[in-house]
């Protein structure tokens, strides 16, 4: 693939984060940056971006601690002209990530989510809420950098 210029156009990077180690999540995404250059985005992931703040929130943070880390994660989403979702972990619920695509679909911020063999891709609401569903991380980044709906 081409190297392409990156552009002013912001993909806020969603995935799953609660209960798994966080340095590996952190991790994983640089592996995904170089997708993400390569088809002229530039990535927010809130993960790092909270991780870079100073967010820490566990399962036992007091609720404000939890909104304050909610709330910045909504304004980075706010500021994105796509969502590259990856929901590809089988029996895991996503609360966040489908919280996240619903505040997307609310602000006409089109998302793109890979599904994987997780059968995420059979959730009604899922396929209401995403503009694609896709297979993997890799094909959502594609389909976000030129974004319209995937039959």
């Amino acid at each position: 693939m081409a190297h392409v210029e990156r552009s002013d156009r912001r993909a806020y990077f969603a995935r799953a984060v609660e209960g798994l180690d966080r340095d590996a999540v952190i991790s994983e995404s640089a592996v995904y940056q170089l997708a993400f250059e390569a088809h002229g985005l530039n990535v927010v992931d809130p993960i790092l971006l909270a991780h870079e703040s100073g967010f820490q929130p566990g399962p036992s943070a007091p609720v404000s601690a939890v909104r304050e880390l909610v709330e910045f994660e909504l304004g980075l989403l706010r500021s994105c002209q796509v969502v590259v979702c990856d929901m590809t972990i089988p029996d895991r619920n996503y609360v966040g990530c489908i919280s996240e695509l619903t505040y997307a679909k609310m602000w006409s911020i089109p998302s793109y989510v890979a599904t994987g063999r997780s059968g995420n891709e059979k959730r009604l609401w899922l396929r209401y809420l995403a503009a694609g569903l896709v297979d993997s991380v890799t094909e959502a980044i594609a389909h976000a950098a030129t974004p319209s709906p995937i039959a």
